[in-house]
């Protein structure tokens, strides 16, 4: 019993220690709107990955390899940002693909302890953040679903408030939202952002 109980302890500590090294969770978001629209026409708008002039806070996109997987799309946004990302899986037969975030430009930088760290346009960290984008036929009209996973800018512990957590959910909120008002605008100028449902916000194990 001594040996268990042990073992269980030695356990326990090296998950606290990894929690505490790691200092950010993960998190995940999704975002889903419901367009009156034929699903494979929605698809038909959202289904070149490197063409997300659908977004309306997005300048220019554009990708080296098109649908292939391994494909690097660079979106340009209007107010000078850029967001590099791949192309992780495309399953046209189900009108979704993947993609993992490869870099975001910098709009300045943070003091924080004796660092100056820089603050992204899109206030997460690269490392493990990806995004997935689909389409459902649902009774002849289209549920477009955009799932995020994320950390936030700096995954240490302590961060300083421009790259927190806060700041991290709104800015993938926002992004999401706005991209799923645009795309349904394709099909009726009347949706707004308050369309778009947040059916998911939590954090994650992975």
């Amino acid at each position: 019993m001594k040996k268990i109980s042990l073992f269980v302890t030695l356990i326990a500590i090296l998950f606290a220690s990894e929690v505490i090294a790691h200092g950010a969770p993960r998190h995940k978001m999704i975002a889903t709107i419901m367009i009156d629209a034929p699903a494979d026409k929605v698809w038909a708008v959202i289904n070149n990955y490197g063409d997300m002039s659908w977004h309306p806070d997005i300048d220019s996109s554009q990708s080296d390899k098109g649908n292939e997987v391994g494909s690097v799309r660079t979106l340009t946004f209007k107010n000078g940002g850029t967001i590099v990302d791949d192309l992780d899986k495309y399953k046209a037969g189900k009108m979704s693909y993947k993609y993992k975030l490869v870099s975001i430009s910098s709009v300045g930088t943070v003091h924080h302890g004796e660092e100056d760290l820089d603050i992204p346009f899109l206030p997460i960290s690269i490392s493990g953040s990806m995004g997935i984008l689909s389409v459902k036929d649902k009774g002849g009209k289209a549920l477009v679903k955009w799932q995020a996973g994320y950390y936030r800018s700096d995954e240490r512990n302590d961060p300083p408030e421009e790259l927190g957590e806060d700041v991290a959910k709104a800015g993938i909120r926002d992004f999401l939202s706005k991209g799923l008002m645009g795309l349904a605008q394709t099909f009726d100028a009347n949706v707004s952002v308050t369309d778009v449902g947040i059916v998911l916000d939590k954090v994650t194990l992975n």
